[in-house]
Formats: structure tokens, sequence, C-alpha cells
């Protein structure tokens, strides 16, 4: 599974002190036999680095909220971003989703993560509090890597006899002009919605004004 792979790499970078800093959809690559790849470093630091800790930086909307106030003191702000990641892929857009990224930052530094959509109806239990866990404001609260990669999720894709209808990427756009949620609708049906059924993630050029210098 896609989130595997992103703590796997997570993991793999804690074990040699490396803080990413810029988890986010744009940053993976799919390889041909489908594993996932964490890519750009260009942010990445030391944990031992005590200025480029202490510096505001990461994407708005997936840097959590000691990121954006430049008080990081360890690797769970990646842990907040795999969070989103997770929460993306299922509702095709961010918990805290605003019309600015002033507004986003601030809804970021808030913690109320928005799970009013559908989908979050037809996911596992075990799979929320993957999300909830993940995207927790509270640094002391907010579940580990090594913790996470533990949690299987699998059958948050995997809703017997539902099809969780995602919203059309016409109806996101407008949200994060308007700031207010669309709701996704849920349908009949054998099929179920997967990570297929997802755009895919591929590189996209970086929008330099949505990172955090």
């Amino acid at each position: 599974p896609i989130l595997q792979n992103i703590l796997a790499a997570l993991l793999f970078l804690q074990g040699r002190e490396i803080f990413h800093r810029d988890v986010k959809p744009e940053n993976l690559l799919v390889a041909a036999l489908g594993n996932v790849v964490l890519t750009d470093f260009g942010i990445s630091c030391s944990i031992h680095s005590s200025v480029e800790m202490a510096s505001s930086t990461g994407t708005v909307g997936y840097a959590s909220p000691e990121m954006l106030e430049g008080t990081s003191t360890s690797f769970d702000g990646d842990a907040f971003g795999a969070g989103v990641v997770l929460y993306f892929m299922l509702s095709r857009s961010t918990p805290f989703l605003a019309p600015t990224l002033k507004i986003m930052a601030e809804k970021t530094k808030e913690g109320k993560v928005n799970m009013s959509y559908a989908c979050f109806d037809h996911i596992s239990k075990d799979c929320t509090r993957l999300i909830l866990g993940l995207i927790q404001k509270d640094v002391k609260e907010r579940l580990k890597v090594k913790d996470a990669i533990s949690i299987r999720c699998v059958d948050a894709f995997m809703v017997p006899r539902t099809e969780a209808v995602l919203p059309s990427m016409d109806r996101v756009r407008k949200e994060r002009t308007s700031g207010c949620p669309v709701s996704a609708s849920a349908g009949h049906g054998g099929a179920v919605a997967s990570v297929g059924a997802l755009p895919p993630l591929r590189r996209a050029q970086q929008n330099p004004k949505d990172i955090v210098r």
C-alpha cells in the first residue's frame, strides 16, 4: 500500500537522522512495480541542525503546526505529512483546506480536522484512528511513524457492496476557492473506492508560493 511505502521510507530516514520536511503527493513517485518512492530532499535536514529545525518550513496544507511555527524538535512533522497524504488519497482534499494559505496555516495550527466527507463514513475504524493519530496537533499525542506502520487499514478501500463516490476535481477546486467543504456522496455498486481510482501520484512542478522558507 502507498502509505506503508511512505512510512517505511520515513522510518529509513529516521534511522539516518534525516527530517524530510516536505511529505506531500507531489514528492511521491510510483515505480513500475507499484512501489512508492519519496523524493525531493531540497529542504530536508539533519535532526541535529538547530538552525534548520528552528526555521519555519514545509508546504502549507501538509506541514505540521510546529513546522509552520518553527518549533520542530523531532521527526514528527513527517508523520503529520504522511497523515495528510492518506487523507488526500481518500477525499481528494486536505484536512485544513481554506481559500488562502494564511487561513490554511491558521486552521492547521488550530488542529481541527475536517472529517465531513462522506468517504470517511466508509472506512475502517483503524484507518480513521490512523488518520487522526497522524494529523494530531499535539506532537506528544501524535502517532509515531514506527507505531503507524504496524496499523493495517487496507480494508479502508474494501467496503463491501458500497462505492464511496469522491467529489469531482471541479468541485474540489470550487472548495479551494470558497473554503466551504464539498461533500462526497455514496452510491451502491459492486466496485469499491480504491487508490487506483484517484489521480495518479506523479512528479509535479512545485509552486514556490506554497513553500514556507
